[in-house]
């Protein structure tokens, strides 16, 4: 039906056509409706199907899809597929007389050398009636389904029945494996899942997988326990009940309204709690968290932006500096002999994709790392705990100039000591503080004496603790390696969220 000429749609709706979808989760349906229209290849297939492409309700038995006749109505017009014309053998084609016997006789000599190539077996091996293709199949069989037909012989209670004959044929392996059935142990009944259901049962397996211990739920999340998993879940869940899903820059732009379009994505808080959890811990890209959870490649950077605002709002108040006394009422034993000291600060770099601009190349470019980098400075207690981190600051900054831009200095007292490598020359800014600096000996091209070997060495073994927990901040594999410049907007708020994890942890001293 063409709507070119409307005298001849009287009475005729057209129905949009099956899309395919991102990672294909319709294509299947989309193909059979595909079929049923019976045009060629160049004028329709499941890969140029897009949103203008409609079929009429005439193909349609109730006029429209239904659940009892979802599928058009075949328009093949001979009522049969068609059967490809078997080639003939080349002695019925070609008079004896005529042929060629030294280049049949070579082509022969040739694919017998060929199959045996491949096949690895030698004339001697072969069994009467067997090829090659049945050989793969059945090993490939014996191989996947045998483990599975015996433990179901086992428990059934069945004796004397070997797995052999009950495991697929070469033939019908492919059925076997494109059935997406599940068949209970008890009762033997059968169940045949669509790609919906398919994609529920991987995405519950894998939540159920890192709830099953503490050691896999710290694996995953860096949470240290499921109990304080559930806890912060349930702390976070009153405020993202009150957020929506963010939906990209150009969600709100002039003619769009927000809420509405034509797929419609099903995703719990949970799921996108811990989605964003997994990635921030162990760094997955897109691709492998849709398949995880089921959705779109777009919908999981959505949930994910959306996700990290929500934990860094809840999380940055628990980042807190904390008072005189809380300091010195957990000081730990290694650090007797500076009773006075406040934190021990140190800046680390990241190492982040290469812009694309000449003037953000020059500015990210670490002469340190030899990099382009992201440049962090990073406070703890003297127990461990991470009680300061700066913004994000390009690479090439100096220590010194990112203590006086990331506000650290206004969180300092009068009678405060600062522990620092020596790479921190702030002893002037800390005299407007009325603060003292702790950091190991220079040399000045000198030996250096006894007495400031002894101190440099006892500063570096307590200075050390900043150093590991800068470690546990880089366990997170999102923030390991190179991190790629979509993620740039977000990599403050992703560092509060990992070093409040982080401050979850046992005590570092």
């Amino acid at each position: 039906m063409d709507t070119r000429y409307p005298e001849r749609c009287v009475g005729i709706e057209f129905v949009p056509f099956v899309k395919p979808g991102k990672f294909n989760y319709h294509y299947d349906k989309c193909q059979r409706w595909v079929t049923a229209c019976y045009r060629p290849n160049s004028q329709l297939r499941p890969e140029i199907i897009g949103r203008d492409h409609f079929i009429c309700s005439q193909h349609f038995v109730d006029g429209k899809p239904t659940e009892e006749n979802p599928d058009p109505i075949s328009a093949d017009p001979f009522g049969k597929p068609t059967k490809k014309r078997k080639l003939r053998s080349v002695s019925n084609e070609v008079p004896a007389g005529k042929r060629k016997k030294n280049t049949v006789a070579a082509n022969e000599t040739e694919e017998d050398a060929m199959c045996e190539n491949f096949a690895g077996l030698k004339d001697t091996e072969k069994q009467p009636g067997s090829s090659t293709q049945e050989s793969f199949s059945q090993s490939y069989s014996n191989a996947q389904v045998g483990n599975a037909v015996q433990n179901v012989s086992e428990t059934s209670g069945q004796t004397g029945v070997s797995a052999e004959a009950e495991q697929p044929s070469g033939s019908d392996i492919h059925k076997f494996l494109r059935n997406r059935d599940i068949s209970c142990k008890k009762c033997g009944e059968t169940v045949l899942l669509n790609t919906t259901e398919m994609q529920m049962i991987v995405c519950n397996t894998f939540l159920h997988r890192i709830l099953s211990s503490d050691e896999v739920c710290f694996k995953y999340t860096g949470v240290p326990s499921i109990q304080m998993l559930k806890f912060l879940f349930e702390w976070i869940s009153k405020p993202a009940e009150e957020t929506r899903i963010w939906g990209g820059k150009n969600k709100l732009r002039p003619g769009r309204f927000p809420g509405r379009g034509r797929h419609s994505y099903k995703i719990s808080k949970f799921e996108s709690f811990m989605l964003t959890l997994v990635r921030i811990r162990k760094g997955y890209d897109m691709d492998h968290l849709a398949f995880l959870f089921g959705i779109s490649q777009s919908h999981v950077s959505k949930v994910f932006t959306t996700w990290v605002s929500i934990l860094n709002q809840c999380f940055k108040p628990i980042l807190k500096w904390p008072s005189k006394e809380v300091s010195k009422r957990n000081l730990p034993e290694s650090f007797k002999d500076f009773p006075n000291t406040r934190c021990v600060i140190d800046c680390t770099e990241f190492q982040v994709e290469k812009p694309f601009r000449p003037a953000a190349q020059r500015l990210t470019w670490s002469n340190y790392k030899h990099n382009n980098t992201t440049k962090v400075l990073v406070a703890i207690m003297p127990s461990g705990a991470i009680v300061f981190k700066s913004s994000v600051y390009v690479g090439s900054i100096s220590d010194k100039e990112i203590v006086k831009k990331s506000g650290f200095l206004s969180k300092l007292e009068a009678g405060d000591d600062v522990m620092a490598d020596r790479g921190f020359n702030i002893r002037d800014l800390l005299l407007f503080k009325k603060a003292t600096l702790n950091m190991p000996s220079f040399s000045h091209g000198r030996q250096l004496t006894r007495k400031a070997v002894q101190k440099s060495r006892r500063i570096a073994s307590v200075r050390v603790h900043v150093e590991r927990g800068i470690g546990r901040i880089k366990s997170f594999r999102l923030l390991r390696g190179v991190i790629s410049l979509k993620v740039r907007f977000l990599l403050n708020q992703i560092l509060t969220i990992v070093c409040v994890l982080c401050n979850l942890q046992k005590r570092l001293c």
